[in-house]
């Protein structure tokens, strides 16, 4: 509201009084026959603008109302009640000045109120409206209904709430930017992140994955297979050393020798084969899945102890 409770001009012009007469007569028509609130406004405004009087802020006010704006209302109530009196003020005047008053206290008790408190550094926004620091000691009138309340740093959003108002309520909305900070633990695995909370708690966030889990049954079956090729090539060459070993119905000595290591390192072949199969059939069928565990403590309230908490 950028309306101004200064002095009023003991001399305007006949002009201005003309047209302020004007918009103030438009805004009248548009709101209560054409009900055109927001047009309406604009035309209260503009005649305020030209002769503030206690007439056109209470109608000002009266609109902003109807719109569900109270916060708006309130104050330009508060502005047409604290016009300084004029010695030919109208009995309209005065009644408009003593209507704006009661209006204004009224508006106090339904207008909700946000207490921000901010831990740690940031910049607090309402709505998108920076709030300055100094003004954190107050609660902050809103109007009724869902606001966003975020903390900056450096112009990047660390934290954001939605809260919800009805008339009259008061809420207390704590801000923190390192509730978003997160520190990356160094660790060999699973990756670790430590959360500060608000509570002065921590929160710890371990991600799993069996990506490399899968990855690896995978290298290994192809690791297996490639191996058990070793001892396959070498069965193959005693099994032809037996067949060598014998002519006809006869064989020498060391046929029985190239046959017991043949059957051997078939063993070997098969073992290793098996079980890159068997790897190979786990890689596929397990699910990829990743995911956190997270463990929170925090201290108790009126103690030392800290108490834990996890999901998984």
């Amino acid at each position: 509201m950028t309306l101004s409770a200064g002095a009023w001009a003991q001399d305007a012009s006949a002009a201005d009084v003309e047209r302020a007469r004007a918009a103030f007569l438009q805004g009248l028509d548009l709101r209560d026959n054409k009900h055109d609130l927001a047009a309406a406004v604009a035309q209260f405004k503009a005649a305020y603008a030209l002769i503030p009087t206690p007439r056109i802020g209470y109608e000002l006010g009266r609109t902003l109302r109807s719109m569900g704006d109270l916060v708006g209302a309130r104050a330009v109530f508060v502005l047409a009640a604290q016009l300084p009196v004029r010695a030919t003020e109208s009995a309209e005047a005065k009644k408009a000045r003593t209507e704006s008053e009661a209006q204004a206290n009224e508006l106090e008790a339904r207008i909700p109120q946000i207490m921000l408190h901010l831990v740690g550094s940031g910049q607090i926004f309402v709505d998108g409206e920076a709030v300055r620091h100094d003004a954190l000691a107050t609660p902050r009138r809103v109007n009724p209904g869902s606001h966003v309340v975020q903390i900056q740093v450096e112009g990047d959003v660390k934290g954001e709430q939605s809260v919800m108002l009805r008339e009259g309520e008061r809420k207390d909305v704590t801000m923190s930017a390192g509730a978003e900070a997160r520190v990356t633990v160094t660790a060999a695995a699973p990756e670790v992140q430590v959360v500060p909370l608000p509570n002065n708690g921590y929160q710890f966030q371990v991600r799993r994955s069996n990506a490399g889990t899968k990855a690896g049954l995978f290298y290994a079956s192809a690791t297996l297979a490639g191996v058990g090729l070793v001892p396959g090539l070498i069965a193959l060459i005693y099994v032809k050393a037996a067949q060598n070993a014998c002519n006809g119905s006869t064989c020498d000595a060391s046929f029985d020798n190239n046959k017991t290591l043949a059957y051997g390192f078939g063993i070997a072949t098969d073992v290793l084969w098996g079980s890159a199969i068997i790897c190979l059939i786990a890689a596929l069928a397990v699910p990829t899945y990743s995911g956190d565990v997270i463990i929170g403590a925090s201290p108790v309230p009126g103690g030392g102890i800290f108490t834990a908490h996890g999901r998984f």
